[in-house]
C-alpha cells in the first residue's frame, strides 16, 4: 500500500502532465490547422488517436500476469 499523501502527489501529477499534453498538442493542431486547414489538421488528429489506440492495445495486451492472492484493482482485463 502507498501513503496516502504520495498517491495524492502522483495522481497530481499525472493530471498535470495530461493538462500539458493536451495544451502543446492543441496547439500544435491549431498551428496545423491555420497552415493546412482544418482537414489537415483532422487527419493529424487522427494520426495521434491510431497512434494512441494502439500503444494502449499493446499495454493491456502485456499486461503482467496476476499473482495469487494479490489485491486486485476492480479491472476485468479477461473479457
Amino acid at each position: 500500500r502507498v501513503t496516502t499523501d504520495v498517491r495524492a502527489t502522483v495522481q497530481s501529477f499525472l493530471a498535470q502532465a495530461e493538462y500539458s499534453g493536451e495544451i502543446v498538442i492543441g496547439f500544435a493542431l491549431a498551428l496545423v490547422a491555420s497552415g493546412s486547414g482544418i482537414v489537415a489538421a483532422i487527419m493529424v488528429s487522427a494520426a495521434i488517436l491510431a497512434a494512441a489506440a494502439m500503444l494502449v492495445y499493446r499495454a493491456v495486451g502485456s499486461a503482467p500476469p496476476k499473482v495469487e492472492g494479490a489485491a486486485t484493482t476492480g479491472v476485468n482485463r479477461e473479457q
